[in-house]
Formats: structure tokens, sequence, C-alpha cells
């Protein structure tokens, strides 16, 4: 279980070195995401839309915030008990994310056509990766069945040789960014297909599922991104083992290296998809919808609510 641990943690500190390397480290990553964002030709395109159901928008909105609220008080106080948080904070990633896209869908007028997990995640692929409106690296995608040895990447640089081996518990480098997420994005595909091939097996009263149904659910199965990487964490706190995360062999350091690096692909995600809501909307829409949250009802959110003034000023620019 450590080792499972320590590959989650080097997946998420790569991640966040990418974003690092390609946008800016600290406070300047909010804007060069943004910049990054504008500057797609599909975002250009984006044309304003009246919002029917206001209300909703800021109640999924209102989810969104309140999930990422609870991740990062893991750390205010000094994180003492990042452990205990660091079991469950995928799961309010997972719902930070999950809502945001929910309520960027509802503004391209699909709210009530998306339901469950399954059509979300192949919704963002469908009309965020496909048509986009994200930036590297949301667009590095996996395909085919990993299974049969038919893994296909798409969205990675053409001078980059994603087949490079990788020892998965090393410290991640510069030069095994892509290498890693391929694996990553691999292995999270691989566990969705193994439960496909489960089902199929019960449902057709079958020991062994034939290399043409195997491939045939690949094919049926979306694009695998970081969004399904997200959904395999979501399910890994919800229905795993703790103990990789309370075990006393798991260093602080560890920890709050696995924390930053899940809480900098959170943030990440939720700015890109409120800048969509807030070019679709109306910045003054949105901006209104950000400080009635940030109202708290008349309580003082205080400094863990800093994020949402630092990510409105972002998307105003």
């Amino acid at each position: 279980m450590r080792c499972s641990f320590a590959v989650h943690r080097n997946y998420l500190a790569s991640l966040a070195l990418s974003l690092d390397l390609l946008y800016g480290s600290d406070d300047a990553l909010l804007d060069g995401l943004v910049r990054a964002q504008r500057q797609l030709p599909a975002f250009g395109r984006l044309g304003r839309r009246p919002l029917a159901d206001g209300a909703e928008l800021r109640r999924l909105l209102s989810i969104a915030w309140a999930s990422e609220l609870q991740l990062r008080l893991a750390t205010h106080g000094g994180g003492a008990f990042l452990r205990y948080s660091n079991a469950w904070a995928p799961v309010q990633a997972y719902y930070a994310i999950y809502m945001s896209a929910h309520a960027w869908l509802l503004t391209m007028g699909m709210g009530g056509l998306v339901d469950d997990h399954t059509t979300t995640l192949r919704t963002i692929v469908r009309h965020g990766v496909d048509r986009g409106l994200l930036p590297h690296p949301w667009t590095v995608t996996c395909g085919g069945c990993p299974e049969l040895g038919e893994r296909r990447m798409a969205g990675i640089p053409d001078n980059v040789d994603a087949t490079k081996h990788v020892e998965m518990l090393a410290n991640p480098t510069v030069g095994d960014i892509y290498p890693r997420m391929a694996k990553m994005l691999e292995t999270t595909r691989d566990l969705r297909l193994q439960r496909i091939r489960r089902e199929w097996l019960r449902a057709n009263k079958r020991q062994r599922m034939p290399a043409t149904e195997k491939r045939r659910a690949g094919d049926r199965l979306h694009a695998t991104t970081l969004f399904d990487y997200l959904w395999r964490l979501r399910i890994r706190a919800n229905y795993g083992d703790v103990s990789a995360f309370l075990m006393s062999g798991v260093d602080e350091r560890d920890h709050l290296t696995y924390f930053k690096g899940l809480l900098r692909l959170t943030e990440s995600t939720c700015l890109l998809f409120e800048s969509l809501i807030a070019t679709r909307i109306g910045f003054p829409a949105y901006n209104e919808a950000v400080g009635e949250f940030l109202a708290g009802g008349g309580v003082d959110l205080g400094d863990p609510a800093q994020f949402l003034e630092q990510r409105r000023r972002a998307i105003a620019r």
C-alpha cells in the first residue's frame, strides 16, 4: 500500500511540475492558464448566452467552491492532521471539479442532459477536450485497449517519447513528465476496461472475454483524460483501503507533496471551467455569484476563501 501511495503522489507531483513549467508557478499560474485558454481558437468562438436559471448556476458553483474550500482547510493551522484529511481529499477535489463542470455545461445548454458521472466524463471530453476549449495537458488522452497492447496516446508533443520507461517510485523529473502521464492514463483506462470486462463476463456467463470484444469495449469507451484519473482517485478514496494514508510509514513531507499536487490540479481545472462560465454568461454575473458566496451569509470565511478572490481577479483581467 505504501508503494501505491508513492505512485499517486508522484503522478500528482509530476502534473504540478508540468503546470508550473507551462504556465508559471505560484500565483503566476492563474494568469498563465487564463492567457493560454484565451488564445485557443475555440475559446475565441464562444458566444455570450443569457442564462435562464441563474439560481441553479449559483447552486452548482457554491457546491464546487465549498468542496474546494474544504480541501484547502486541510493545511489551515499547520496541517498536523494532513494524513487523515488526505484520505478524503480526492473526494473533495473531484466534486469541486465535477460541480464546476456541471455549472459550465449548464451555460452550454446541457444542464439537464448530464446526470451521472460516466456521462459527465464523456461530455467533458466531447465538448471540452475535443472542441479545444481546454489547454494542454488537459488535451492529453489515452484510447484503445491497453490490455491488448493497443494504447493510443494523443495530445503529447511530437518530439516526446511517451513509451520511455519510468520508475514509478522515483521522484518526478522534467524528462519523465509525459511518459509518467501516459502510464497514469493507461492504467486508469485499463482499470475501467477491467470493470467493463467483469460486467461482460457476468452478463454472458463466460470465463474469458474474446479479444474482439475487448477491442470493441475499448472503442466504445470515451478517451481517458485527467478527469478520469480524478474519478479513479475519488473511487479509491471512497471504497479503497485508507491505510496507505494513515500508516506511519508515509512521512509528512510525502503527504504534503500529494496534497499540493492534488490541490494544484484542482484549482487549475476549476479556474478553466469558471473562465468558460464567465465568458458565456458575462463577467458581471459570474462576479456576483462569487461575491454572494464570499459573503458567507454574514460569516467571514477568512483566508481559506481567498482563492476565490485571486481566481476572479485572474478571470477579470
